[in-house]
Parts: structure tokens; C-alpha cells; sequence
């Protein structure tokens, strides 16, 4: 009976440790960062937002003031990148690439004025090249309700992407388009 026991609070102890090593990892993991502030008046685009650049690895992005980030790559077979959630943006780093996406708050408006609460005219009024997004194959694509996106004037090498939500823009991101979809879905 006391063999029993003691084996019991043992399995237990190996239970709570693995519990709590598995959380360290995975905090460490989705939020090794601590954000600075952005700024007010923010614009996004053509090339990003404050003095953060599509293309910046995390050590340049961090290196501008406005985020600190170190990334903890994903391990084999999964996406290669590494997302940092803050208050103010959402940043997609991949490995390859540097910085890929720059998901903006719904403060944030884009140098022609569209940002979350712009409706599908207004983004078609300031962008006449937007489309609907594809998914699936070339064979067989899919559009994507609520998703769009439009060339950035002045940056050749990025797209903007608006997800909506019901009739209004709910995010607007800027996208690195020369990433072979690494840390993307969608053209």
C-alpha cells in the first residue's frame, strides 16, 4: 500500500513538471517579445508602420525601438515563422524572408485612408486593382469571402489584404508577396 503511494505522488510530481515545462515552452514560444509603443498616427504602408520594414529580420525590427522580439523558430515540418501579438500590430516573421506581414490596429488607416470600418466601396474607390482572394488549386480555386486584396502603390513587393467582417473592414494587413507564400495562404 505504501509502495503504492509513494509511486502515486511520484507519477503526480512527473505530471505537474511536464505540465509546467510545456507551458514555459509554449509562452516563451507564441510571446517572447515585449512591445514599445508604435507611435500615434500611425500609417501603414507602402513599406510598413513606424520605423518597422517589410523584409527586417527580428533583430532589425527590434533594433528600431519599436518591438523587442526574439523568435523561437517553429521546429521541422511545421510553417517556418514566428508571430509577435502586441497591442499595437500583429508581425509575421519568417525565417527566410525576414518581416512578411504587419497586421495593423483598428486605429491605423493606410496612406489613402482605408482601415478597420471602411466599407468594400471605399476600398475599391482607393484601390481599383482589389480582389477577391483565391484559395484551393489553380485547377480548382475558391474565392474567399470577406478577403481581398490590392497592390500597394509605391511597393511593388507587397499587397495589402482586408479581411471583412459582414459589410466593414474588420483588419488590414500589409503583405511581403515575394515570400512564396511561406508565412501566408492566398494571392
Amino acid at each position: 500500500m505504501r509502495t503504492l503511494m509513494i509511486r502515486s505522488v511520484q507519477v503526480a510530481v512527473v505530471v505537474v513538471l511536464v505540465a509546467v515545462g510545456y507551458q514555459a515552452y509554449r509562452a516563451q514560444r507564441e510571446a517572447s517579445a515585449a512591445a514599445a509603443s508604435l507611435g500615434t498616427n500611425l500609417v501603414l504602408g507602402p513599406a510598413g508602420i513606424a520605423r518597422i520594414r517589410l523584409g527586417m529580420t527580428a533583430a532589425e525590427a527590434s533594433a528600431t525601438g519599436n518591438i523587442r522580439y526574439q523568435p523561437v523558430w517553429p521546429t521541422a515540418g511545421e510553417r517556418n515563422c514566428a508571430i509577435l501579438m502586441t497591442e499595437d500590430a500583429v508581425f509575421h516573421f519568417s525565417r527566410t524572408f525576414g518581416l512578411a506581414i504587419i497586421t495593423a490596429p483598428d486605429a491605423v488607416r493606410t496612406p489613402e485612408g482605408i482601415g478597420a470600418g471602411a466599407t468594400i466601396a471605399q476600398v475599391r474607390a482607393a484601390y481599383p486593382k482589389v480582389h477577391q482572394l483565391d484559395v484551393g488549386t489553380a485547377d480548382l480555386p475558391v474565392r474567399v469571402a470577406g478577403r481581398y486584396a490590392a497592390p500597394v502603390p509605391g511597393n511593388a513587393a507587397a499587397s495589402y489584404r482586408f479581411v471583412f467582417d459582414a459589410d466593414r473592414v474588420r483588419f488590414v494587413s500589409l503583405v511581403l508577396d515575394d515570400q512564396g507564400e511561406e508565412c501566408t495562404a492566398g494571392k
